[in-house]
């Protein structure tokens, strides 16, 4: 006989779902909606406004499914580290399966890489700021991030258009060099002051 739910633990497990499901939401949106001129959009173009009416149903398939990839791939990040090497193929498994299920949907009918390392490093970042014992082994690069870490000539600078990991790995190692020279611990924390500060300046101007 399957042991019943106590109410103190049902209200647990939902008060923990309620805030998984909000950034998820988040993340999933950080990832897709883009707000300068100069990105790589997600999702193709549509000829009218019906095609692209007609077509929503694809589009929010694809985000639940994004959602759900983050929802269960987030668990192995709890409690423990995750070395480099597999994160990043973390990340690509992302985008090849997101982008071979979904790829009617998708512009060039792929998902880049940059997409899905945004994708689930904000939603790492954003468990770890929760309070809850998530480990991001890197942090998330948006465009004001990347240009804090100058990337040399050759590294792409827009994380929408970036589909080479080495590029990636690039930034991953300026983040951690900006860290430890800046008297952080991690990239992560770097990562969290550093995009607090651009905010603010941005409010200011």
């Amino acid at each position: 006989m399957m042991s019943q739910e106590l109410p103190t633990e049902k209200a647990r497990r939902l008060k923990r779902k309620f805030i998984e499901d909000t950034l998820l939401e988040n993340a999933v949106r950080d990832a897709t909606s883009h707000f300068r001129e100069d990105t790589r959009r997600v999702f193709k173009e549509y000829s009218t406004d019906k095609e692209r009416d007609d077509d929503k149903p694809n589009r929010d398939a694809f985000r639940a499914a994004l959602k759900s990839e983050l929802r269960n791939l987030s668990m192995n990040y709890e409690g423990q580290d995750v070395i480099e090497g597999v994160h990043i193929q973390t990340i690509r498994d992302i985008a090849d399966r997101l982008g071979k299920k979904h790829a009617a949907v998708l512009n060039d009918k792929r998902l880049f890489f940059g997409v899905a390392a945004k994708a689930l490093n904000v939603y790492l970042k954003y468990l770890h700021c929760a309070g809850f014992d998530v480990r991001p082994p890197d942090c998330p690069f948006d465009y004001g991030i990347i240009d804090e870490l100058d990337p040399p000539v050759g590294v792409e600078r827009r994380w929408t258009f970036c589909d080479k990991e080495d590029d990636y790995r690039e930034w991953v190692r300026l983040a951690n060099e900006a860290a430890k020279k800046d008297g952080f611990e991690t990239a992560t924390d770097w990562e969290t002051v550093t995009w607090d500060e651009q905010q603010t300046k941005k409010s200011r101007a």
